[in-house]
């Protein structure tokens, strides 16, 4: 029998319809179910669609990766998109890690932001909405639950693809580590102001108090 449960953030409690993305999860559930707990493909992705049919409105189900099983979109009325991730090869420490490492990532990124602005670029990563416990196919599948990215991979920009890998090269010598994998990129033109946003899991190697941290977390679960 399977089970759900969740976390969301205090700070977003009073946003967004807590009981819709419970319904959204349950949705998500039942893809979990279908794909084996497997990564979806582009030819599952269309399959589901098709089969879902109207129930699919005003959302977008994207094909998994390395990590994560798919990625599934849903709108919502007084808040940006939020998208909501299974993982099947990452456990739970790593979502909250990448959510303690972003409230950090500010104060990192200060001495790159100025640089950035000059050329009308900047670097957003998705605001974490809360996390989920997926619990079927005889195991518990982590969910992370974000804004949602609208836009395109950077693949196709050398420009991005240089940009994005100096800047995880040099942040990473700050102890905050992101993929460069363009894959893990999406870019936005508004106007001429160039938005990247970083869309896989961050970590930091010097986060204090970790263990009490996701112990903390671990109990809302």
């Amino acid at each position: 029998m399977s089970s759900i449960s969740t976390i969301f953030l205090p700070e977003v409690n009073n946003q967004i319809s807590i009981e819709r993305i419970k319904s959204n999860l349950n949705l998500v559930e039942s893809v979990i179910g279908f794909s084996k707990g497997k990564c979806l493909t582009r030819e599952d992705v269309e399959r589901i669609t098709k089969k879902l049919g109207p129930r699919m409105s005003s959302t977008r189900l994207y094909p998994g990766g390395s990590s994560v099983l798919f990625g599934w979109g849903f709108n919502f009325e007084n808040i940006d998109p939020i998208i909501i991730k299974p993982y099947y090869s990452r456990e739970f420490p790593a979502l909250f890690i990448h959510y303690f490492t972003l409230l950090d990532f500010n104060h990192y990124f200060e001495d790159f932001k100025d640089r950035l602005q000059s050329l009308r670029i900047s670097i957003e990563i998705p605001r974490v909405i809360g996390f989920a416990k997926i619990n079927t196919l005889t195991r518990n599948f982590p969910v992370l639950m974000t804004l949602e990215v609208l836009g395109e991979t950077i693949h196709k920009n050398p420009s991005f693809i240089a940009l994005t890998s100096k800047l995880a090269r040099k942040l990473g010598k700050k102890g905050i580590i992101m993929d460069p994998y363009p894959s893990n990129w999406k870019f936005a033109d508004n106007k001429g102001d160039i938005i990247l946003s970083y869309i896989d899991l961050m970590s930091s190697n010097t986060l204090k108090n970790l263990k009490k941290r996701i112990s903390d977390f671990y109990k809302g679960l």
